[in-house]
């Protein structure tokens, strides 16, 4: 189902007809808080057309308020609006819409930008998961995701502000310098939510190899995307080490919920429960998830502390070792204000390994706030 929403009746039949007219189910709200009342008691909606200037709670705030409450929504946002002026286009942008489109526009041009937001949806397979700041730092979540080679996007959510959206390809931060008055701001988070969320590999390059007839019937099929649930990921500090957790719901080779645990960048463990009998309600689902992801997790930290009072053994530390222990403390002293002992921290584990990015990123970053030369 699509949503559209808008104070006049005369934009939501213009926008009606056309969608209705290319097959979709749509519903119309003459007002952005109607529409989140609705989206409660209903699936996540295929896409949301919302003017900008409407009575109540404007586009904007919509936008803002509707990340908030269903974070592992991927659904797009398109503002279909009379507001033209660059600074509303551009703060439409900087909310992640998936376009901007002023009004008028001719009914040709107005089919051709939902029909290419909608295309696009079906290639976005997001694997979705979550982190808590207070718990998982900034940097430590930009190492993750450079380890483990993200293609996608990471959002910060902090109540009261709006959404910063960062894009990664291969696990590099897409951005230069001119985005690190919005990092210097992220790197001082102490409360709020990041949202990773990884998009699926591009086979574009190999369409000429592909076979169109093949189409195995399994019981993976039984699930639509809109039916599988987010997953959740987490990690457990232990000293220097970082183990981090991730449990999602798969569909191959059959239906299950698969935890695994990775500590630097190696997968140490793997616990795979088969979920059958029959189709399963995606928030059932969730809870499922949500139960053996608290279950390993807690085994990890209950063998990891009798571990720990069994006996500490002391070894010859190699250069990954120094380069994690030079890290660490410099995560430490940021985290006690010290910074130009984290500078000195973080040089020294550069020195060691120069060709880090995220670790090239705090360094640059941390100038800036001392006011040091890069």
């Amino acid at each position: 189902m699509i949503f559209v929403v808008d104070s006049e009746a005369k934009g939501i039949k213009e926008v009606k007809g056309i969608l209705e007219g290319l097959g979709y189910e749509v519903a119309t709200f003459d007002s952005a808080e109607s529409a989140l009342d609705l989206i409660e008691t209903l699936q996540e909606p295929e896409l949301i057309v919302t003017e900008v200037e409407m009575k109540g709670m404007d586009g904007f705030e919509f936008k803002r308020a509707y990340n908030w409450a269903y974070p592992n929504n991927t659904t797009p946002f398109v503002f279909y609006t009379v507001k033209a002026d660059e600074s509303d286009k551009l703060r439409g942008i900087e909310l992640g819409s998936d376009d901007y489109i002023v009004r008028p526009a001719s009914k040709r041009m107005l089919t051709a930008r939902l029909q290419a937001v909608l295309k696009r949806r079906q290639r976005y397979l997001i694997h979705t998961f979550f982190a808590d700041v207070g718990k998982l730092p900034f940097f430590r979540l930009m190492q993750f995701c450079e380890s483990r080679g993200l293609t996608g996007e990471v959002e910060i959510q902090a109540e009261g502000q709006e959404p910063i959206i960062l894009s990664f390809r291969a696990g590099q931060m897409q951005s230069d310098e001119t985005n690190d008055e919005v990092l210097m701001k992220v790197y001082d988070l102490d409360q709020g939510m990041f949202i990773i969320r990884a998009l699926p590999m591009d086979y574009q390059e190999l369409k000429e190899f592909a076979v169109t007839d093949y189409a195995p019937e399994t019981e993976a099929e039984v699930y639509a995307e809109q039916e599988k649930p987010m997953g959740k990921l987490s990690g457990v500090q232990v000293e220097k080490r970082l183990f981090q957790l991730q449990t999602e719901f798969v569909t191959e080779p059959s239906n299950q919920i698969v935890t695994i645990v990775v500590v630097d960048g190696r997968v140490m463990n793997k616990k795979i429960n088969s979920v059958s009998g029959g189709k399963i309600d995606k928030r059932e689902l969730e809870m499922m998830i949500e139960k053996q992801h608290v279950a390993v997790e807690t085994e990890i930290r209950e063998k990891l502390a009798a571990l720990a009072k069994k006996k500490a053994v002391e070894s010859t530390e190699d250069a990954q070792d120094e380069f994690k222990k030079f890290f660490d403390q410099g995560f430490e002293k940021y985290r006690a204000q010290d910074l130009h002992g984290a500078l000195d921290a973080w040089e020294r584990a550069h020195v060691i390994n120069p060709t880090d990015k995220t670790l090239e990123t705090n360094i640059r970053i941390l100038k800036k706030k001392l006011g040091v030369e890069a």
